[in-house]
């Protein structure tokens, strides 16, 4: 019986080992699993980082900073891995940073591109807008290509300023216009870029004599445009101003464009015209040498007569001669002489007004229309800035064929009526220009720093 009941419990003691021996299995099974696991995720964590470390870092930069700072795993914070990291961070770093100063300079630049093209665009929207030919609408490349000989006198100073690019200017300057600092800010100002385009109400222009002009008639001085009237006549005002100013015994008339169209358009007697000019424009001196009187023919050519006293001369200066036109210009001026004559012989005029002959018979005075007169472009437009230029540069001499007018003549002719001492508003003017200079050059600096 004993036998028996110990060969019985022997099965139920080798269960039990067996189940411990399977526990034991089971358990260092799990832990030979879990050692695999963590060797796997260590040797997954260094390759990742060893990829970071050399890849492009816009794909991996964010990402991989974000992991080094939040895992305390030791293969991630060894010192060498930590201190090339760190110097590949800055690297990046630095590179976003031009990075992003070269989008920003690109973002400037285009801006100022913007600028320009717009500028341009209503430059060339300007000029064509306001042509009067067909001939003109085509040709667009004139602005840019117009600009024949050099000029001469009172144009030929010294180049000390340029305006740049990217200031907002209707007219721009050629490289023929020397211009000093405030001469730019001033023809920066006259042709600003206007909401209306050429419409522009402010008076830039008022003389002592009270000829008023706005920026719309000094805008016409823009290539290609024709001259406003009230332009030539701001011209007139500025050269009597002068001659009074010089207090020279050879007196110089100048008269207003209106005075040949009493005469010639209008029909009016000469008495009238006489009261109307005679206090103002043909003031007796003791030697009036020449009379300038500008004329028009048919309302769209302006050319100049000059009554030389002493050479006892008419001169006809014609910047555009037209054979159709001739017959008519000549006998234009032919008329004025007599109805001239008329005026001058009346009593009002003291008889030691010289060189007047005593019978002062203009009438007989020989006409002279010199042949060697440059001529203008055709379709530029230009006669009444020819006019200006010989009023302006022949009071005291004679040699008219050495006058040149061109794009730089315009732009002059509307500086010098804006800084002439016969303007009361030259000193405001000057003032509001230098102020739109500032405004123009604070835009583009706010522009380099926000963009």
């Amino acid at each position: 019986m004993k036998k028996t009941t110990k060969n019985s419990s022997k099965p139920k003691n080798d269960t039990k080992k067996k189940k411990r021996q399977r526990r034991n299995e089971e358990h260092s099974h799990s832990l030979h699993i879990k050692q695999k696991t963590i060797e796997t995720h260590n040797k997954k964590k260094k390759t990742e980082i060893q990829i970071a470390s050399s890849s492009n870092p816009t794909d991996t930069t964010e990402k991989y900073y974000k992991d080094d700072v939040t895992d305390n795993d030791s293969t991630a914070t060894s010192p060498n891995l930590k201190r090339k990291y760190v110097t590949r961070k800055s690297k990046l770093l630095g590179t976003q940073k031009a990075s992003s100063a070269a989008q920003k300079r690109a973002k400037i630049q285009a801006k100022l591109d913007d600028m320009l093209y717009i500028s341009d665009q209503y430059l060339f929207s300007d000029i064509r807008n306001h042509h009067l030919s067909d001939a003109d609408k085509d040709d667009t490349d004139f602005y840019l290509n117009y600009h024949p000989a050099g000029p001469v006198g009172y144009e030929g100073v010294s180049q000390e300023f340029q305006i740049p690019r990217w200031m907002p200017i209707a007219f721009r300057p050629s490289e023929e216009i020397n211009l000093s600092d405030l001469c730019a800010y001033t023809a920066t100002y006259i042709f600003k870029l206007d909401p209306e385009q050429l419409l522009g109400d402010e008076v830039l222009v008022q003389s002592t004599t009270n000829v008023i002009g706005d920026r719309k008639s000094l805008k016409s001085l823009m290539p290609k445009c024709h001259v406003d009237e009230k332009v030539i006549n701001l011209v007139v005002a500025r050269q009597n101003w002068l001659i009074d100013t010089i207090g020279k015994m050879k007196s110089i008339w100048y008269m207003p464009t209106e005075f040949a169209q009493h005469a010639l358009e209008e029909h009016k007697g000469a008495d009238y015209v006489r009261n109307l000019y005679q206090a103002n424009y043909m003031t007796a001196r003791p030697s009036v040498s020449k009379m300038f009187i500008p004329m028009n023919d048919n309302g769209n050519h302006w050319y100049l007569m000059i009554v030389d006293f002493i050479q006892r001369k008419l001169v006809c200066l014609d910047s555009l001669r037209c054979d159709a036109r001739e017959h008519f210009r000549r006998r234009a001026i032919l008329k004025m002489a007599i109805f001239l004559e008329e005026i001058i012989m009346h009593e009002s005029f003291s008889e030691d007004l010289t060189p007047f002959w005593p019978d002062r018979m203009i009438s007989n005075y020989a006409l002279h229309e010199p042949k060697h007169i440059a001529q203008q472009i055709p379709e530029s437009n230009d006669s009444g800035v020819w006019v200006s230029k010989w009023m302006t540069e022949c009071p005291f001499r004679s040699d008219y064929g050495n006058i040149i007018a061109n794009t730089a003549s315009r732009m002059r002719i509307a500086i010098n009526l804006v800084k002439a001492g016969n303007n009361v508003l030259h000193e405001e003017v000057l003032a509001k220009a230098a102020q739109h200079w500032k405004d123009e050059d604070e835009k583009v600096d706010y522009l380099k720093v926000n963009w």
